[in-house]
């Protein structure tokens, strides 16, 4: 392909995921409609559909919005070489409108004091230690008892960016120690009531009640809480190159996403600095 071997591999992925063996997959290409296309595209996003999770939907559909260039292409080419009259079946079908993210909410210490005065025991631990370290809410949630090293001050993430070693504050010790009390080896550090680790479908819900008991914005979903923490890091001072190894992300992004928030603590700092009297 002429955008390069990368972009070759990735379509050919999507494509056998998505469309060999599949029902759209099995049509004479003359007999491909526009209904068609739509009903493929629909389909990538009904069980996001389902669930009463904005978030979820909106991702489902940026995915699926990532996929149907894919499918055009691979019909583009077959236009180009013949082997259809015409891209009527799928030139008119266009993307899911609205999949960008919407701004991550910050929520407040005084809101932050309020969601946690309503939350369960159990989910109160939760928010209190994704708080404490910036990190996602999966990766909190897959934490063993062993990951935690409380005599070095230390913990073991793994997530998306793969496996990391944090430095912990004295605060984040106090909240996992208290979560690692009676708790060894492969147990989930960060519990649910039952003893049983968390996910996402067991912290939807109660939070979103306890979203709507604390008087917050309904907006608020529980990855704000990583928002939350990481925005107080950098106002705090801490650089973006630690913050970014403790959120396991790259210091393009905490530029690209709270880079305002760094520009407005130095312009705090170059403020105190006189140089010169009117």
């Amino acid at each position: 392909m002429q955008k390069g071997e990368k972009t070759a591999t990735d379509t050919a992925g999507r494509l056998r995921r998505l469309v060999y063996g599949e029902k759209i997959g099995c049509l004479a290409l003359d007999k491909l409609r526009s209904t068609h296309v739509r009903g493929w595209l629909s389909a990538q996003i009904e069980q996001a559909a389902e669930d009463d999770d904005l978030e979820l939907l909106r991702k489902a559909k940026a995915s699926a919005n990532r996929n149907l260039p894919c499918l055009k292409s691979a019909l583009n080419l077959a236009l180009r070489n013949h082997l259809v009259a015409t891209d009527i079946g799928w030139k008119t079908v266009n993307r899911f409108p609205k999949t960008a993210r919407n701004r991550e909410h910050f929520l407040t210490l005084a809101e932050r004091n309020a969601l946690l005065a309503v939350c369960p025991y159990d989910l109160a631990l939760l928010v209190k230690a994704l708080l404490v370290t910036a990190a996602r809410p999966g990766e909190i949630a897959n934490l063993k008892a062993s990951d935690y090293d409380k005599q070095n001050g230390t913990l073991v993430l793994d997530g998306k960016t793969g496996r990391r070693l944090v430095s912990l504050s004295t605060a984040a010790v106090a909240v996992l120690t208290q979560a690692a009390r009676n708790k060894i080896g492969a147990a989930p550090l960060i519990a649910r009531e039952d003893g049983k680790a968390w996910d996402k479908d067991a912290w939807k819900r109660p939070f979103k009640r306890a979203v709507l008991k604390a008087g917050v914005s309904k907006d608020v979903c529980i990855y704000s809480i990583r928002h939350s923490a990481i925005s107080e890091m950098i106002a705090s001072g801490i650089d973006a190159f630690t913050i970014a190894r403790l959120a396991g992300t790259s210091t393009a992004m905490i530029d690209r996403h709270y880079g305002h928030l760094a520009h407005d603590r130095t312009r705090e700092k170059l403020d105190r600095a006189t140089m010169f009297v009117e």
